[in-house]
């Protein structure tokens, strides 16, 4: 199962920032389906191409000519979810967890992979420029 687990531990008296963690793991999930609509990995490198074989057979299926789309079943499946005050998941949901395990670490033809899943240092900035900012507001007032 592929999933990124974000805890926010910091010990500061009478501030709860589960509200803002909860927004940081929602950015976090539009942030992965917004690189797999751009067809871009985590460090927005585009993709590689769909060989002419493979837009054929989509074709064919009548499905969505995008790298890493063919249904948008894995796309759906990636989402945020809080699992306590200072804990939110995000993660790829039920049988897609195991397909995307396997574009992103076991590879498909060939041992082509797709680095789509993960924490990018764009998302890790927004995360601490969001929480900084919160926490400021939180403490003056």
């Amino acid at each position: 199962m592929i999933k990124m687990t974000m805890n926010f531990n910091y010990k500061i008296p009478n501030i709860d920032l589960s509200n803002e963690l909860e927004v940081v793991g929602s950015d976090f999930a539009n942030i992965l389906k917004d690189n797999i609509s751009r067809e871009i990995d985590l460090t927005e490198k585009p993709y590689a191409p769909l060989s002419p074989k493979t837009i054929a057979y989509k074709m064919k299926k009548g499905l969505i000519l995008k790298i890493l789309q063919a249904t948008g079943t894995l796309y759906a499946s990636i989402v945020s979810q809080q699992k306590s005050k200072n804990k939110v998941v995000v993660y790829i949901k039920g049988d897609r967890a195991e397909v995307g395990d396997i574009l992103q670490n076991k590879g498909v033809r060939g041992g082509r992979k797709f680095n789509f899943f993960g924490i990018s240092t764009k998302m890790e900035k927004h995360a601490l420029d969001y929480m900084t900012k919160s926490i400021k507001e939180k403490l003056r007032g």
